[in-house]
């Protein structure tokens, strides 16, 4: 296994660990980039080397796995103690040589069988999707010679026909060819059983994938959160950094910058908070809160209550006045300004990395509104907050879905991938109770298209990318924006989230 840093800046705590394919190498990834990250690629698996010390230094590693090193990475990493948040398999699966949930095995065999240069070559051309696109993209193909990619495919082979038939340490193992099926959401409403957690937290499939066949990937990521994308096995590299990680850096100098006129913008978040609570309300009966009934009082009393991301305090406020608490931690990625009650405290730092601190059953309520659409892992977040909730102690959470912003999606301005409902289904795992898992849609009016951006802007929601639209992009949406009369549409797709851990 051989490894090279792509791209290092002094100060970063955050690490892109990027598991390349068979036959690939460094210069593949060559001038790759995301700002507060340091980026690492590791290729040639013909023998087995530790990554470098200064993986140990990051408070943050997001593993890309790509093609055969989705195997090679979960085969290498399964144990390993690292930071990670996101781990997301790209166009490869933990079999690669399998008729169903793989690479075909006699296709598989006939490549290690008959690999010579005109080999290699149809290769590429499958890898990149077809003749055209091969010519295209001839500065991304490995530098490597013949002879060391036929002796690391066979030590990958060797090692595919070692192992067992089950893939170990994963949730997707089979028993007698027999897939053993994830329970849905659903069933977590019933079941107070734990499962295996799979070690890839998303799975992204090409529909245009030559190499790993589309059908069989999404079978062998049955139970994982999938993303289908309109790409060929071989992915634009810098636009999938773009797309699935998050500029951090960016989220928190823009909403910094709009915190001075976010409270007057912000009304749909202002309202989305508002049902979270009265959502729980709703479960726990309102009448909960003002009982003179110790029972029921007891059922509203959270001794210690965690907020991610405060903002302007929206949902502190609430948080406040509906729940009995002693202590009530406040967690934000910009500096926290609104004053502090008796009993608060405050921390500013990137959740995602700070709640891996927590002890094991420490905190009794966590509670995020309009947040976690920001972080990299929504099914590790999910992981850890099992992990920190005591006995009995619940989530409360919203998002916002992919119809948000619909409008100019539809007009192909990029935008911040949120997860959908079904999507978030499958991020929860059977372990938790679920009592809420719902979606609604909320609509505003501006005047105009200019308005619609400027209030994004001043929100610091357009934290996608630090590239402004472009002339013929405004003139689209100048001219093509969708209106109700002679208002201009914004539509929001909030989804309620309240989970609570088992107390056995």
């Amino acid at each position: 296994m051989k490894h090279e840093f792509i791209s290092t800046t002094e100060g970063n705590q955050r690490l892109i660990l990027i598991f390349a394919g068979w036959g690939s190498h460094a210069s593949m990834f060559q001038g790759l980039s995301k700002p507060g990250y340091d980026i690492l690629a590791v290729w040639d698996y013909t023998e087995e080397t530790p990554l470098p010390d200064e993986v140990n230094t990051y408070s943050e590693i997001v593993l890309i796995a790509w093609s055969m090193g989705v195997y090679e990475a979960q085969r290498l990493l399964a144990e390993a103690k690292l930071p990670f948040t996101a781990k997301i398999a790209v166009n490869g699966t933990l079999w690669p040589r399998d008729d169903q949930r793989g690479i075909s095995e006699s296709v598989f065999d006939a490549t290690l069988q008959h690999l010579d240069a005109r080999a290699l070559i149809k290769f590429y051309m499958r890898m990149c999707g077809g003749t055209r696109a091969l010519s295209n993209n001839t500065s991304y193909l490995p530098s490597r010679d013949l002879d060391g990619q036929i002796t690391e495919l066979q030590a990958i082979a060797d090692r595919l026909l070692s192992r067992d038939e089950d893939a170990p340490g994963s949730i997707l193992q089979m028993g007698d060819n027999r897939r053993k099926e994830v329970p849905s959401p659903s069933t977590a409403l019933q079941t107070q059983t734990s499962a295996a957690t799979p070690f890839f937290s998303l799975a992204v499939i090409g529909t245009r994938d030559l190499i790993f066949h589309p059908g069989n990937q999404r079978a062998a990521w049955k139970g994982v959160p999938q993303l289908e994308l309109d790409i060929p096995h071989l992915p634009d590299w810098q636009a999938l950094l773009d797309r699935m990680v998050v500029d951090k850096l960016l989220v928190a100098e823009r909403f910094d910058a709009a915190r001075e006129d976010y409270d007057k913008l912000a009304e749909i978040q202002e309202s989305v908070a508002k049902r979270l609570v009265h959502a729980w309300a709703q479960i726990w009966h309102e009448d909960y809160i003002d009982s003179p009934d110790e029972e029921k009082q007891a059922a509203c009393y959270f001794p210690h209550i965690l907020e991610i991301g405060t903002g302007t305090g929206f949902l502190t406020r609430r948080l406040r006045s509906f729940f009995r608490h002693d202590t009530l931690e406040l967690w934000d990625i910009c500096p926290i300004t609104i004053p502090l009650e008796e009993g608060e405290t405050t921390r500013i730092g990137d959740a995602e990395v700070i709640i891996k601190e927590l002890p094991n059953n420490s905190v009794d309520m966590i509670a995020s509104a309009s947040t976690v659409q920001w972080f990299n892992s929504l099914p590790t977040f999910f992981d850890e907050c099992f992990r920190v909730l005591r006995p009995g102690g619940q989530l409360l959470l919203s998002t916002f879905g992919p119809r948000t912003y619909q409008e100019l999606r539809d007009l192909g301005v990029e935008l911040p991938k949120y997860p959908s409902y079904t999507e978030l289904c499958n991020m929860i795992g059977p372990e938790w109770m679920v009592f809420k898992l719902d979606c609604d849609i909320m609509r505003e009016y501006k005047k105009d298209p200019q308005q619609v951006l400027d209030h994004m802007r001043r929100m610091g929601v357009n934290c996608v990318n630090r590239k402004p639209l472009d002339v013929g992009q405004m003139r689209k949406i100048i001219e093509e924006y969708p209106r109700f009369f002679y208002d201009c549409i914004v539509t929001y797709e909030p989804i309620y989230i309240i989970l609570k851990k088992p107390k056995k």
